[in-house]
């Protein structure tokens, strides 16, 4: 995974975050802006993240955890500034949500949220 492209492609696999990204597609069209594509992606996890078996779980988040440690600066960014502040943004409106989606993050994607300053250690 050394594109964004290609990171979404793997993310999508879940069906949850594929219609998602179709519905983002039909609204944007495929010149829409990456940003926005990772936080409609974040919004949707945060919305249905309790669906998911484990397994597909465990698989977005690594996924999500291994965009941002990858040396690829602007999946870096999409990661951190679309998806994660976007599934942060819509989680944490429920405390009890948020606490659930917490559990799953990985290090990297909790220290960049500690680092944003939603969120503390």
């Amino acid at each position: 995974m050394s594109t964004w492209q290609e990171f979404v492609a793997e993310l999508t696999r879940c069906d949850v975050l594929s219609s998602s990204r179709r519905l983002a597609l039909e609204e944007w069209g495929e010149d829409i802006p990456p940003t926005v594509l990772f936080g409609k992606l974040g919004k949707a996890l945060a919305d249905h993240v309790e669906e998911l078996d484990p397994e597909t779980r465990a698989h977005i988040f690594q996924v999500i955890e291994g965009g941002l440690a990858r040396n690829n600066a602007a999946l870096k960014a999409f990661v951190a500034t679309g998806l994660l502040e976007a599934l942060y943004l819509r989680a944490s409106g429920d405390p009890g949500h948020w606490n659930q989606v917490r559990d799953y993050l990985g290090p990297l994607s909790i220290a960049y949220l500690v680092r944003w300053g939603k969120l503390h250690q």
